[in-house]
């Protein structure tokens, strides 16, 4: 009986307000505060990216320590070897950068509907 007596409540209201009358949930309404979201540019409020870098970690041998060390960076060597840490290193590098790319290609909502008018 509650239900009832409840939805029949929510449509009366909801009558008053599509007649105008918005003094029926004067004390029921939260007024909030906040900046525009739709206006925010992160380049022009001085929010600054950080520039990510790419750590893949691998082994390589110290031949002076005679040990394996942990590199998050490849060197030279494993470069021109193509070891698996570098290749490793590269491809999180080219994940990295392509969605990047595909971030700074991707439109708002806004931005598509001015472009085709709807």
């Amino acid at each position: 009986a509650g239900g009832k007596a409840r939805r029949a409540r929510d449509k009366d209201i909801e009558r008053q307000i599509a007649m105008g009358n918005f003094d029926v949930i004067a004390g029921q309404t939260a007024v909030v505060y906040q900046p525009d979201t739709s206006s925010w540019n992160p380049h022009r409020n001085g929010v600054q990216e950080q520039a990510r870098e790419v750590h893949v970690g691998g082994l390589s041998y110290n031949a002076s320590s005679g040990e394996t060390d942990m590199t998050l960076k490849p060197n030279k060597t494993q470069r021109r070897k193509h070891q698996i840490n570098s290749l490793a290193f590269e491809a999180a590098e080219r994940e990295l950068e392509l969605m990047e790319k595909k971030g700074n290609s991707m439109k708002t909502k806004a931005q598509t509907q001015a472009k085709y008018g709807w």
